[in-house]
């Protein structure tokens, strides 16, 4: 059996397909082995999709390189769910939220063997990461700072696997961890 990987791009022409304040877009993903994904909502406008929902079936693992967002920059949560492993490398970096809370399958978050080779997440402050029962890995980039998960009720929560975390990080860390 030959496997390969494959990018996607989702192109959108019509700006009212993401007029709205909470848009979502949703993706289920079968034995998926994909390289970057594209979200590409109309030219001209800033107003993209606010939510991308991701389900994790099928009978093998689910892979995606990459999800990249073009024109419109309002993505900022992403939920998980589904029983089949998944790994995702990198998302935009305008998420900062992301909810595998449902997620029975494992997840990975972000890519890397080394500090020197961690996928970047979000540049600006992450709010909430939540995992679920599955053993989950989380790995980030020296992005990683005090503004992640430094306020009250943000915090990175594994779920109720055995779960990793594995990070560069800057000066001081957020009080959410």
């Amino acid at each position: 059996t030959i496997h390969h990987t494959v990018d996607l791009t989702l192109q959108f022409g019509l700006a009212s397909t993401t007029s709205g304040a909470t848009d979502t877009i949703t993706g289920t993903l079968s034995g998926a082995n994909a390289g970057a994904v594209t979200i590409q909502t109309a030219a001209g406008t800033t107003n993209g999709f606010e939510t991308l929902a991701l389900v994790s079936s099928g009978s093998s693992a689910n892979t995606l390189t990459g999800i990249t967002q073009t024109n419109g920059t309002t993505m900022a949560t992403l939920n998980i769910s589904g029983a089949q492993a998944l790994t995702l490398n990198t998302i935009p970096n305008t998420i900062l939220t992301v909810d595998g809370a449902t997620m029975t399958g494992a997840l990975q978050l972000g890519m890397g063997t080394s500090t020197a080779d961690y996928a970047a997440f979000a540049t600006a402050n992450l709010n909430n990461i939540t995992g679920g029962t599955g053993n989950d890995t989380f790995i980030f980039a020296g992005t990683f700072d005090a503004n992640d998960f430094d306020a009250s009720g943000e915090a990175l929560n594994g779920g109720t696997g055995t779960d990793v975390f594995q990070a560069s990080f800057g000066a001081t860390i957020g009080t959410g961890l």
